[in-house]
């Protein structure tokens, strides 16, 4: 008979079926099932969904997915790997601990056909906690892709990454400077987001994602940003940057004609800068301070598909990974124009310079608290260190805002003695010394 499952080849960019019905993919294998709506081949469709049952024992413990790079000088199509959750739980992509991720970008592309109201659209999630999923929950069995960057890409997890009810170790969440965006027309919607951190570059870095067409090329719509290069992302991370940054709007369709809405929501983006969508046909000028909305017309008429539907025929997606690249026909309708006001008068609130006060209390047991001052935003890593210079924790390592902090240290699975704790920020260094006695 003719294989209904199919695995994707990163190297020939090809579906490949199995040989036989004895091969067995290795967990963590992602593959595509295409399933008739007639069960029985009696004519009448049964309808979806489909029911997939697990017989035998589930998968438990460690697993490393066999991944591969191919390099032929196309980095948007280079490197697409598809896996799959073998849990009979969800795994959290952003889970403290269990994850191994070499040379991949640090981003994972799920299909969901509920997205854009039912059609059906890519969504995506990355180690930041950033992404139009919503939720870096992976499904139980849901496949995904993943995007290797370099030769030897691996990708493994333990099962400290399922979330299977037990108790989840609870982390303060870093303060991201974002922008949601959110296209909708036609009953079709597609979202956008930009997020601002250090690790991040103008060009393209691990912390972004790109847009992916949809695999429903007749009834679509979507929303990417871009920056440079002609590629589109549907996570853009961009550098905090004092300069002007501009960030074009990239809005395809199957149906561009008539009334559509772009919704903006900023979240966490620091009163010191200002951000405004710029209307290149019509000049109007749009704050991006606080959520809002744009509503505008197209008449762009309806694209042709040139696909044929077969009801005898297998139809698999011949490239079901591929990357948007921004039309080179004109500037985009939308433009974003963000900077960072910086003030020449100083704050008299505001520290001038940077200080690490000493610890309190000091000797302590388990917990002491430690305070100090930046005296505008900036990178701050503050670490701990035993008296040999091994390090044994790390407080903080985000960017934070000007002002006065404080932190406090739970030493508690350390032994007594003195340790050393060290504030780094910009070409400063500052140390203290802290006494732990039990």
């Amino acid at each position: 008979g003719s294989p209904n499952l199919y695995f994707w080849n990163e190297a020939s960019r090809t579906w490949t079926l199995p040989g036989d019905t004895s091969f067995t993919p290795g967990s963590g294998t992602g593959f595509l099932m295409y399933v008739y709506s007639d069960d029985d081949f009696d004519g009448t469709p049964e309808g979806f969904p489909k029911r997939i049952e697990q017989t035998g024992n589930p998968f438990t413990g460690q697993r490393a997915i066999d991944l591969s790079f191919t390099d032929t000088g196309d980095s948007t199509s280079d490197g697409w790997n598809l896996a799959g959750n073998p849990y009979p739980t969800s795994i959290n992509w952003n889970a403290g601990r269990g994850w191994t991720r070499n040379n991949l970008d640090q981003t994972f592309y799920v299909w969901s056909d509920a997205a854009s109201n039912g059609n059906g659209a890519y969504l995506t999630w990355n180690t930041l906690g950033v992404g139009t999923k919503g939720t870096g929950k992976i499904a139980p069995w849901q496949g995904f892709w993943v995007k290797a960057n370099a030769a030897s890409p691996r990708i493994a997890f333990t099962d400290s990454v399922r979330n299977s009810g037990g108790v989840l170790l609870k982390q303060a969440k870093p303060v991201i400077p974002q922008l949601k965006l959110e296209l909708e027309g036609n009953g079709l919607s597609s979202q956008s987001v930009v997020v601002f951190h250090d690790q991040a570059q103008l060009g393209k870095d691990p912390l972004d994602a790109y847009k992916l067409r949809s695999l429903n090329p007749d009834n679509y719509l979507l929303l990417g940003t871009s920056v440079s290069q002609g590629q589109v992302m549907d996570i853009q991370a961009l550098p905090v940057s004092e300069e002007t940054q501009e960030i074009e709007l990239v809005i395809e369709g199957s149906d561009l004609n008539g009334q559509f809405t772009l919704n903006w929501n900023p979240e966490d983006v620091p009163g010191d800068w200002t951000a405004e969508l710029v209307d290149t046909q019509t000049g109007a000028r749009f704050p991006l301070g606080e959520a809002g909305s744009h509503t505008f017309t197209m008449s762009r008429g309806k694209a042709v598909s040139e696909e044929k539907e077969s009801a005898n025929k297998v139809e698999v997606p011949i490239s079901p990974i591929t990357p948007v690249i921004k039309s080179k026909k004109g500037p985009s309708r939308f433009v974003i124009r963000l900077s960072l006001v910086v003030s020449n008068e100083p704050d008299e609130d505001l520290p001038q310079h940077v200080e690490l006060d000493q610890n309190y209390p000091n000797p302590f047991n388990p917990v002491t608290t430690i305070d100090y001052a930046v005296p505008k935003r900036s990178s701050v890593r503050l670490e701990v260190f035993d008296i040999l210079g091994r390090k044994v924790a790390t407080l903080v390592d985000e960017r934070v805002e000007a002002g006065i902090h404080t932190v406090h240290f739970d030493a508690r699975n350390l032994a007594s003695g003195v340790y050393l704790y060290r504030l780094k920020t910009g070409n400063k260094i500052m140390t203290k010394k802290l006494t732990l006695i039990k």
